[in-house]
């Protein structure tokens, strides 16, 4: 069973706010949150019409420790 939006909020922590990047009318943010004890990296992108947020994309991945690389996630 999934968690209701009022749980999730319950055990979500925002971490680091990594970059904010704006351009337009879009906004992206990457940050690092933390939903109970599982680590998350959130990329919001919003897009700004007349001082409002009028839409919002998001993928938000577990970090995992075993990455292929060395770059990291941010």
């Amino acid at each position: 069973m999934q968690p209701g939006v009022t749980t999730l909020a319950a055990h979500l922590v925002h971490e680091t706010v990594h970059k904010v990047i704006a351009e337009g009318n879009f906004v992206l943010t990457v940050s690092e949150i933390r939903i109970g004890a599982t680590p998350i990296a959130a990329y919001d992108l919003f897009r700004v019409e007349s001082g409002k947020l009028v839409e919002h994309w998001d993928v938000s991945p577990e970090i995992k420790d075993d990455l292929p690389h060395g770059n990291g996630l941010f």
